[in-house]
């Protein structure tokens, strides 16, 4: 997959509200979206400012049979961090920060 199918893949589901968060340290400064400190609607906006220079992928630390996809956008002069992978079940956040 690219990088529009991917995007594309993570709006379906902050869209459809079929996603997850993943637990971790400082998940409510790391995760914006799990603290409910920005909406879907938000972070789909993040990601539709996002261009194809503004993304990469890496493997997850802990489960490297997962890709993670790092979306790094930019709003109001301030860079964006949107951090997310694909289990089975769906979409899996990890991070949604500035």
């Amino acid at each position: 997959m690219g990088f529009k199918d991917v995007r594309a893949r993570v709006i379906d589901a902050l869209e459809s509200g079929l996603y997850q968060h993943e637990g971790r340290d400082e998940q409510a400064q790391k995760n914006l979206l799990y603290s409910q400190k920005v909406t879907p609607e938000f972070v789909v906006g993040l990601l539709l400012r996002c261009s194809g220079d503004q993304y990469e992928t890496r493997r997850h630390h802990f489960e490297p049979q997962f890709l993670c996809h790092i979306f790094t956008p930019e709003l109001g002069g301030e860079r964006w961090y949107v951090k997310v992978f694909f289990r089975p079940s769906g979409a899996v956040f990890i991070s949604v920060h500035r």
